[in-house]
């Protein structure tokens, strides 16, 4: 240390910084020179005592010898690199002096033609199996710059910005792999097998493929006239062939460079995709990865872009066959990302018959986006007996309000057919048998209706008489149908449910042979209203409404039969006619005790 002491100014102090944390060398702001002494164990800091006026002529030599030392070195490096590809390729010399003229030329012109050239000793077989990777990698080294670059003119989508984005030397390669496909000539695959050893070194020549089918096939349309459905056979051979040298299937390739393009280019995966679904219909339909990518991406103009070219017929995102897979799927999507895939199924006017076996499943908590749109869904539609099936399988849970708000829909706007379609559908749960036989014979019907069963029919009917306000509201279970399919479902339930359902029950009107629990006040309210004795008591109106069922009964008025939609099978239908005869037998004793 002394030594060195002497050797350097009287104002120069060496200090040893094996153990000083400060990274940077300078006092009060000024820089400082440093160097490191190969010879030395530990780091050696120059501080220097400079005056206020110093300027960069007074830096050491040895300082600015060892900068551009550095410098020299990187581009040794650079050097070596393609100098290391260029030793394995032996032959021919044409090709080596094609790929130094790709190196060092600087005008883009030039720099195409030598490509060509490279190109055409490729096609032509006049290179080894073994040059390939090595040509491979030093293509992909000396095209990096433009391989990494921002390719894609998103502020500036003319044709004429688009057909500039792929007039550089690496587009070279596509157009002649574009035009050997569209010859069909074997040759094709030599080229791809360059461009699969390519992509293993620069990942994004897979969705820089993708981008170069898409501009030149629209230049080549233009240009030649042909049908876009030739066209896009032909870009999609071009690329199955990429991916077949690249020893993957076809989806796992479309996925994983449409991955890397989002990470790049959100724009440009969104200017790609139309075309993806478009030309690769069998592998990108259905495919869960693709469309999770698609939504998660696009933004709301976006995606009002791809819902415009859905209505026109140009674009084709979602199939029947996959999309219960789909949907499913999609419950486990971040919220923006579900919507944006019902406003796609609202595009393709999917039927809400695809939706159906998915609802039973739906949690309201869990899975509001789904269960919101399935609902706007339903507003279009009018009741069936199918609808109500898979509505009413539907557990009943306090908060959930999907089936009221179905229901209270359906009662402001057809409820004569809601009516009838409910009181059928209880009916057949709870048909009307001798007292012996009810609970066996009850059992075995609702095995065979399958679902939804009876409890949940009244748990969906008493979930929904809750929510009437008005005694207006409550005209639906006043329907004879629905007194009746009330009075058989209250007969033949055990005494825990008429217990849990008693107010639903007592909505029903009493007949001689069971009578249920006193109606609660609304019932009584429209009961007194309806008999005409407005200002009667609870008591007096439900002896009059006793009446006027014995009444009825006398003069053996016909019972109505119920609506039987078209979807429902013939089993219910022998179950309903048989209940029907059954009690006009039991009413007629009554009217004659009454005689």
């Amino acid at each position: 240390m002394e030594e060195l002491n002497k050797e350097h100014n009287p104002g120069t102090v060496i200090e040893n910084t094996m153990n000083s944390t400060v990274e940077n060398n300078h006092v009060a702001q000024d820089p400082e020179p440093a160097f490191s002494d190969e010879e030395e164990e530990s780091p050696l800091r120059i501080v220097t005592k400079v005056d206020d006026e110093e300027d960069e002529e007074d830096v050491p030599l040895s300082t600015v010898k060892l900068k551009n030392d550095q410098k020299n070195a990187n581009c040794i490096v650079k050097k070596e690199d393609i100098t290391s590809h260029l030793r394995l390729i032996m032959e021919p010399e044409e090709l080596r002096t094609s790929i130094e003229t790709l190196h060092t030329e600087t005008d883009n012109e030039s720099r195409c033609q030598a490509m060509e050239r490279i190109v055409q000793m490729v096609v032509e077989d006049e290179i080894d199996v073994e040059t390939i990777p090595p040509l491979a990698s030093c293509i992909s080294t000396i095209l990096s710059p433009q391989i990494t670059a921002q390719i894609f003119p998103s502020d500036n989508l003319n044709e004429e910005a688009l057909a500039d984005s792929i007039s550089t030397p690496l587009f070279v390669m596509f157009r002649n792999q574009f035009q050997l496909c569209k010859e069909e000539d074997n040759r094709r695959k030599l080229l791809a097998r360059v461009l699969a050893e390519m992509q293993s070194v620069q990942p994004r020549i897979g969705y820089l493929l993708l981008y170069f089918l898409k501009v030149w096939g629209r230049e080549e349309e233009k240009r030649e006239g042909e049908p876009s459905n030739v066209l896009n056979d032909v870009k999609a051979s071009v690329y199955k062939d990429f991916c077949g040298q690249r020893e993957k299937k076809l989806d796992a390739c479309l996925v994983s460079d449409l991955k890397l393009c989002h990470e790049d280019n959100i724009f440009m995966l969104c200017y790609l995709v139309p075309d993806v679904y478009t030309e690769f219909q069998n592998v990108a339909l259905g495919n869960v990865q693709l469309l999770h990518l698609v939504v998660s991406t696009v933004d709301s103009c976006q995606l009002q872009d791809l819902v415009c070219q859905i209505m026109q017929g140009h674009l084709k995102m979602l199939k029947k066959e996959s999309f219960t897979t789909l949907l499913t799927a999609s419950l486990n999507w971040e919220t923006f990302e579900q919507y944006c895939f019902w406003q796609l199924i609202f595009a393709h006017d999917f039927p809400i018959d695809y939706v159906l076996p998915v609802l039973p499943k739906l949690q309201f908590r869990n899975h509001a986006e789904a269960l919101t749109s399935i609902l706007l869904m339903l507003k279009q539609e009018k009741p069936t007996l199918d609808l109500l099936r898979q509505l009413l399988a539907r557990q009943s849970v306090d908060g959930d309000m999907f089936v009221v708000a179905t229901l209270r829909y359906w009662c402001c706007h057809y409820e004569e057919k809601l009516g009838e379609l409910l009181a059928n559908l209880l009916s057949t749960r709870y048909p009307a048998t001798s007292p012996n036989k009810r609970k066996r014979s009850g059992a075995k019907q609702n095995q065979q209706s399958g679902p939804p069963t009876g409890e949940q029919v009244l748990g969906h009917l008493d979930q929904l008489r809750q929510h009437c306000v008005s005694s207006e509201e409550l005209q639906l279970y006043h329907s004879e149908g629905m007194q009746r399919a009330l009075q058989q479902a209250q007969a033949a339930s055990s005494d825990s449910l008429r217990k849990s359902y008693g107010d639903l029950f007592a909505l029903a009107e009493v007949n001689e042979e069971n009578e249920p629990p006193p109606p609660s006040s609304s019932a009584r309210k429209h009961t007194t209203a309806s008999s005409g004795a407005g200002g009667g008591s609870g008591k007096g109106g439900h002896r009059k409404t006793g009446a006027n069922t014995r009444e009825r009964s006398n003069v053996k008025r016909p019972l109505p039969r119920y609506h039987i939609d078209s979807t429902s099978t013939s089993e219910e239908e022998e179950i309903v006619n048989p209940k029907q005869a059954k009690k006009r037998k039991k009413i007629n004793p009554v009217g004659s005790d009454s005689d």
